[in-house]
């Protein structure tokens, strides 16, 4: 909790100590009145309060209030009004606007899908969905009830491709790259003096002339035998000496 104290909590606050100044020397007799009982909001309405608390309680002991404690009317209209309108505001204007909000929704995920009973559209034709596959390498559909999937949901898809590449950008500056834009991130990326790299390649180098040109050291040599020493055979399903065999359909098809 911050030490800030909101409007709300003053009011409260300052309504407790004013009433107690004023109340002092009825505070054991106004216990029996109602809660709700409305504030008084000028001198008569006061010494009234007063008369009506001492009938309540004869045996109370009632010191009449001097001038300088008096109830100021003005003082006590303008907090009183204040008050009802902080409580009014803070009740009424937030749920208001939030009901407002939710009941106008600007935008939904929706429109990004397809509606449920898309309207037939040749523009994706079974004779197009396996030429695609063909291109892909993919299995063509085994009956009509697999083709009519892949078509709708090949047209789910390029109903949502079209909506985003219909929103405008003008103005918005492409990503150059999808990185970690956090300062550890961009730490990490960062290339300085102090990185291993750089100092390891600084270590090769040797100043010469009096330009102080930077030249490679010839007594290094450059390791490169475990970059030569992976297996490129490794992951092919048939080789054939130094070559991998790649299976077409075509040949598949000749050889039944």
């Amino acid at each position: 909790m911050s030490g800030s104290v909101c409007m709300r909590c003053r009011l409260a606050m300052r309504r407790a100590v004013y009433q107690h100044s004023q109340y002092r020397n009825i505070s054991s007799t106004s216990r029996r009145l109602q809660g709700d009982a409305a504030i008084p909001k000028s001198s008569d309405e006061l010494e009234a309060f007063i008369r009506e608390t001492h009938k309540q309680n004869p045996k109370a002991n009632l010191t009449p209030l001097n001038s300088s404690s008096a109830l100021s009317p003005n003082h006590t209209q303008d907090y009183v009004t204040s008050d009802e309108r902080l409580r009014s505001s803070a009740t009424q204007t937030p749920s208001n606007e939030i009901d407002e909000l939710l009941s106008k929704p600007r935008w939904s995920v929706r429109s990004l899908l397809p509606p449920a009973n898309p309207p037939i559209n040749s523009e994706i034709t079974p004779e197009k969905l396996h030429h695609l596959l063909r291109l892909s390498a993919l299995p063509q559909p085994k009956d009509a009830e697999e083709e009519a999937s892949m078509l709708e949901t090949l047209h789910a898809q390029l109903h949502f491709v079209r909506d985003i590449q219909s929103v405008d950008t003008e103005g918005v500056e492409p990503l150059v790259g999808i990185r970690d834009e956090t300062k550890a991130g961009l730490e990490q990326e960062m290339i300085s003096l102090d990185s291993p790299e750089i100092i390891n390649a600084l270590e090769n180098e040797v100043v010469q002339g009096s330009n102080k040109r930077p030249r490679r050291r010839r007594d290094v040599k450059v390791d490169t035998q475990d970059a030569e020493k992976w297996n490129v055979l490794g992951t092919a399903g048939r080789t054939e000496g130094r070559y991998f065999v790649v299976n077409s359909g075509k040949a598949e098809q000749a050889s039944e």
